[in-house]
């Protein structure tokens, strides 16, 4: 599969262990700016929504 000519808003990279997380996300012209991000995992959609809320748009 060829992904051609295709504009993301932003890349988003996670690493997601039993207990925390850590992220980066890229975005801006040239995915020039980042934004890094760690936090606790906790179980139920509150971790989840948490987890949204520091990845962003």
């Amino acid at each position: 599969m060829a992904y051609t000519n295709q504009t993301w808003p932003a890349i988003i990279g996670l690493d997601l262990g039993k207990q925390t997380y850590s992220g980066c996300r890229l975005y801006g012209d040239g995915y020039a700016s980042r934004h890094n991000f760690t936090g606790k995992m906790t179980s139920g959609d509150d971790g989840y929504a948490c987890l949204l809320e520091k990845i962003g748009d």
